[in-house]
């Protein structure tokens, strides 16, 4: 989404809403006083006490202009009187959405006096000096604030506030197209007990809902917060009914066998054409789901819930749908995107580090070939929980993905595509496989990020200390670089059993620089050193 900018006079609860919106919908959240205060190395009343307004002014034109160049996918909140001098309307009238907030001036005097410790401009005024104040500066301010759409706050909640802006500009959520006839929306809810059935309803899901889920997340669907609602159907209040099938969780079980476990729970639960299965788990879970759903009575509605970050910020995009079959990877499955992806990133707070470690791990390879804003945001962070208190990464990493797939849904691009979201994976599964899933994905993938980038730096196509970089994060994270205990030539036949060979070719996705790669065919002689290294490190 394009950024969205909040303005408004001082008291009309600019950061407040603001704050609001980016909690509840995974969206980041910068506060441009927030960012004068931070330059300036003092408070916005000290400043003033210290320089007259004409050099706050600057300053204030600074941080705008600096802040509107990092990019997009925002909620912004302004100082009251930024956007009344026409050079920082000048800024922020490129391709960015602009609310102003209202208020009656009684009830923004009444806000304001009690406020007045924290607003220099009104310090020391009683409150018949605060209205005279106020009425001149909106008087000064009528014309600019005019030419934004406007939305009153008065008299109402800010939670209230926020949804009507939510609605109205459709923050919750966006939507990517599967080809021409499919479409994908990926709704971000603030909490899974009213957010996840609320979510649901509105789709308009009817019928039969068959939930697939594993054993690390049974408790959560069965016995707390993510189906409390769904239970309304017992005093006929919801517009469904469900039934459930748990297996043991694990890669080993992302099999044929599940999968028929899954086609005999829909059999006794009644599911036909008009009913929708609903994965809530991680990525093995969004595959078994999502292929259940794409071969059952040839093709049910799917929605998926996941439950992990590295399902939330990528697993779950896209549409691929597989199990493993005799020891290979993915090698059945199909296309099927889901119809509605609903992610509540307050159901990752069970995770433990490892967890996180390896959902950051995927949001890294995509970040270091497609987007290094992203890079550099996930670099930022000093651990894997760090991640919870700044879930628009999360939601950037998908919007990412959904981007891709959109552009090639079928990853038949000839310079990439989708299959640049291959990176660190064509050695990752063949070390993933080779240890007999004892490694987990994430851990996986980071040995064949390294091994891949060592493999590109020493045939000139990425700058030297790209893979420096990457470890160093990975690193922080906990993630291995190397897998000691493996043998390079089982390694090495488990890789060519994988999917991304074309034509008996073995094909790379590489990183050329920060934030792009390209896709590569690549020599037995090179493949082979390349997973030497994964094995016993550099």
């Amino acid at each position: 989404m394009r950024d969205l900018i909040l303005t408004g006079f001082m008291g009309t609860g600019k950061t407040t809403v603001g704050r609001i919106l980016a909690r509840r919908h995974c969206l980041e959240f910068v506060d441009s006083d927030d960012e004068i205060e931070r330059r300036a190395g003092c408070t916005i009343a000290e400043y003033w006490q210290r320089h007259e307004e004409p050099a706050f002014r600057d300053l204030e034109h600074e941080i705008m202009r600096d802040l509107l160049v990092e990019g997009e996918g925002r909620i912004i909140a302004t100082g009251g009187g930024a956007l009344a001098h026409q050079r920082n309307r000048d800024l922020v009238t490129q391709g960015r959405q602009i609310i102003c907030l209202t208020c009656p001036t009684d009830q923004l005097i009444d806000r304001l006096q009690a406020e007045q410790s924290v607003r220099p401009a009104l310090a020391g005024l009683n409150r018949e000096q605060i209205g005279h104040d106020v009425e001149r500066r909106l008087d000064a301010r009528a014309l600019a604030y005019g030419l934004y759409e406007q939305v009153d706050t008065g008299g109402r909640s800010y939670e209230a506030v926020a949804d009507e802006i939510a609605e109205r500009y459709v923050l919750s959520s966006f939507e990517y197209r599967f080809g021409p006839e499919r479409a994908t929306r990926v709704t971000f809810v603030g909490s899974a007990t009213e957010g996840i059935p609320r979510v649901l309803e509105a789709h308009g899901l009817a019928g039969v809902l068959e939930l697939v889920t594993d054993e690390n997340v049974r408790e959560l669907v069965l016995d707390a917060k993510l189906t409390a609602g769904l239970r309304r159907d017992e005093l006929g209040e919801a517009p469904w009914k469900w039934g459930c099938v748990v297996f043991p969780a694990g890669e080993e079980h992302k099999s044929l066998e599940t999968l028929e476990a899954v086609y005999r729970s829909c059999t006794l639960h009644g599911v036909d054409r008009s009913s929708t299965i609903v994965g809530i788990g991680g990525g093995v879970i969004c595959d078994i789901a999502g292929f259940a759903a794409a071969t059952y009575m040839r093709g049910i509605r799917l929605v998926l819930i996941p439950t992990t970050l590295l399902a939330q910020a990528d697993a779950a995009i896209g549409g691929k749908t597989a199990v493993d079959v005799g020891g290979v990877k993915n090698l059945a499955g199909a296309f099927y995107p889901a119809e509605l992806i609903v992610v509540c990133p307050d159901v990752l707070e069970s995770l433990s580090d490892a967890g996180l470690a390896d959902g950051l791990t995927e949001i890294l390879k995509s970040a270091a070939v497609r987007c290094e804003r992203l890079l550099r945001e996930v670099e930022r962070l000093d651990a894997p929980r760090e991640i919870l208190g700044k879930p628009f990464i999360i939601r950037r990493s998908a919007e990412l993905k959904a981007r891709v797939v959109e552009a090639d849904p079928y990853e038949r691009a000839r310079e990439g595509g989708r299959a640049m979201l291959n990176f660190g994976h064509t050695i990752g599964h063949g070390v993933e496989a080779a240890s007999e899933y004892r490694l987990s994905h994430g851990q996986a993938i980071s040995i064949g990020m390294l091994a891949e980038t060592w493999l590109a730096e020493r045939n000139g196509i990425a700058p030297v200390g790209l893979r420096d970089r990457l470890a160093t994060v990975l690193t922080r994270f906990g993630q291995p670089a190397s897998a000691p205990d493996l043998d390079p030539d089982t390694v090495f036949e488990r890789m060519l059993g994988d999917k991304k060979r074309l034509g008996g070719r073995i094909r790379f996705a590489l990183p050329t620089a920060p934030g792009e790669g390209a896709v590569f065919d690549v020599s037995e002689r090179d493949a082979r050193a390349a997973v030497s290294v994964a094995v016993e490190g550099i």
